[in-house]
């Protein structure tokens, strides 16, 4: 049986599930965010409260990424791991923590959470069921109830020997402290000794302070640029090759369908990171370099931030050159003017096939 992907009509933001078909019958269901102005509809298009997570990536944290994560965590009946950018400071885990409590929402389906550095350690393939992880540094004040939280550093997870999973995340500066200062004022204000007993407590102060906390890093005070460049990138593949099939799917149920037989088998999925050479010479050849083993075998690209024009580097049509299939998932008429026109037209000139998804639109492939 072949394995199932879609990039959801959500609009403006991103939500990627993948469904793969494993031996007795069992599927590995994965997501690669949860946010977007159509987040609600798209979830209850696409996720059933029977659905069990086994693994839930969290890019970064931005709104229009996270923003259905409170649904999702409510409606589905497991996710077994999430995953979420690390770089020696556990702001993203507060981030996170902040936004899910701070929204309505709790961890009590969440079995592990863990931190991803790929920056650092020799490349090393572990099996998914059976991860080892390293302990997090200052985290014991801000546990969370029944949840485990881990890191790993460098690794490739193969699911089965059928799938293979390999992170990416660019190394920032880590000088803000803000988010555990702010933790820390707000558990002492409420007169707690830890993070538990502050979200033992339930109040509705703690949830707007909560929800505070998370504007403040991932709005205004930040303008968004160091989340962007922090965004966890997946690329995932097959270990055995078959054809891929492709169709999208209009939500009043017409179908175009698509076919095309190509011999590069991989996705990569690249959240809002910026891999323009004049902004972040760096970060491009370093993203290059993580996966020069994987080039050849990637035959689907999303188009970073939605495909801004900003975010784009035209190198990546020279050195990812079998990429045949490029995904896009963006608003219709966002003020943004998501996906850019010089992105659109140099694919284009490159004749390859650019799949986009809005707010009517979900984008499916079948390997």
């Amino acid at each position: 049986m072949m394995s199932k992907f879609k990039l959801c009509n959500v609009g403006q933001g991103l939500f990627y599930i993948g469904e793969i078909n494993l031996s007795n019958r069992k599927t590995f269901k994965f997501i690669y965010d949860c946010g977007g102005n159509n987040i609600s509809g798209a979830i209850n298009q696409h996720i059933t409260q029977d659905d069990v997570i086994d693994m839930l990536v969290i890019s970064h944290f931005d709104d229009d990424h996270i923003n259905g994560l409170p649904d999702l965590f409510n409606k589905v009946s497991k996710i077994k791991r999430i995953f979420i950018p690390y770089y020696k400071g556990i702001e993203n885990y507060l981030l996170l923590m902040s936004y899910i409590y701070g929204n309505g929402a709790t961890f009590d389906k969440v079995d592990e959470i863990i931190l991803v550095n790929s920056s650092e350690g020799v490349e090393d393939e572990q099996d998914f069921n059976e991860i080892i992880t390293e302990e997090v540094p200052d985290i014991n004040r801000y546990n969370l109830p029944n949840v485990k939280v881990g890191i790993i550093r460098n690794k490739v997870l193969s699911v089965e020997k059928k799938w293979i999973f390999k992170f990416y995340n660019a190394r920032i500066s880590t000088d803000i402290t803000t988010v555990i200062s702010d933790i820390n004022n707000l558990i002492s204000n409420n007169n707690r000794k830890d993070l538990e007993e502050l979200l033992k407590l339930n109040l509705n102060a703690a949830k707007v302070g909560l929800r505070t906390i998370y504007s403040n890093y991932c709005s205004s005070k930040y303008n968004n640029s160091k989340q962007n460049q922090s965004s966890l990138c997946l690329y995932h593949a097959p270990i055995k090759k078959e054809t891929p099939r492709i169709h999208l799917m209009l939500d009043n149920g017409v179908r175009f369908e698509y076919y095309t037989k190509i011999h590069q088998f991989g996705t990569i999925l690249t959240g809002d990171i910026s891999l323009k050479t004049k902004k972040n010479p760096r970060n491009y050849n370093e993203f290059k370099e993580h996966y020069k083993n994987e080039i050849g075998d990637i035959g689907i690209f999303l188009l970073p931030h939605h495909g801004a024009n900003n975010n784009w580097n035209s190198l990546i049509l020279e050195d990812f050159m079998r990429t045949l299939i490029f995904l896009n998932s963006s608003g219709l008429n966002n003020r943004f003017k998501h996906p850019g026109s010089m992105v659109i037209k140099e694919l284009q000139k490159k004749r390859k096939i650019v799949c986009c998804a809005n707010e009517y639109l979900t984008v499916e492939y079948y390997i």
